[in-house]
């Protein structure tokens, strides 16, 4: 029976042919992601997936076309040092910490236990742009839809306000009348929540 880290990996062999073949992407670049621990992600109570927009390539290296964020999060499990200038991997393990009502865990432990995902997998820069956002969703959104289904998450925590409504408008989210979101996932309804991007200056660690 085929893994899910390999699913995944099929699914971006996939993407990356498609992305290379389509006009909309900004540059010729491809950022993998997803489960960062496999094995630990399938016996977690709640499976939490974050989704943010794009990640920040404007200071990594191009010597190579493509980049897998699940590496980036194993280094930080084995270092506990994240030297990214938004802290995103300390961040988001305070997050699915707090998430989960697990505080007392180390945050480079943590950070083995949830998904992440960028929508865009041709990476940005430090300033998300909402146009190109919206032509690479509405031009991928079968791909995207599907890394979710795969992951299958009980619970997507969407890092930035300011692109949720790129959820309904792309993706199929659903909204509730108390105000409440769900993506569903294959037949179940999985509840989504808008979050502060952990890049945002506001942002405390606590």
């Amino acid at each position: 029976m085929m893994g899910k880290t390999e699913e995944l990996n099929r699914l971006f062999d996939i993407w990356k042919k498609r992305q290379s073949e389509s006009s909309v992407c900004r540059k010729q670049y491809f950022l993998a992601d997803g489960i960062v621990d496999e094995t630990i992600f399938e016996k977690e109570p709640v499976r939490v997936l974050f989704i943010t927009n794009e990640a920040n390539t404007k200071y990594e290296s191009h010597e190579s076309t493509t980049a897998d964020r699940r590496e980036d999060f194993r280094q930080y499990m084995e270092t506990g040092k994240d030297v990214w200038r938004g802290k995103m991997r300390l961040r988001m393990s305070e997050l699915y910490k707090a998430a989960t009502g697990n505080q007392n865990m180390e945050a480079q432990t943590a950070a083995g236990h949830f998904a992440v995902m960028n929508l865009n997998k041709s990476g940005g820069s430090n300033h998300t742009d909402i146009q190109a956002m919206k032509t690479y969703c509405a031009a991928f959104q079968d791909l995207i839809a599907e890394e979710i289904r795969i992951i299958d998450p009980d619970l997507i925590l969407w890092c930035g306000h300011g692109t949720f409504f790129l959820a309904v408008e792309y993706l199929h989210a659903e909204g509730t009348k108390d105000g409440s979101f769900f993506f569903p996932v294959g037949k179940r309804k999985v509840p989504l929540l808008p979050i502060w991007h952990t890049s945002c200056y506001q942002g405390k660690n606590e």
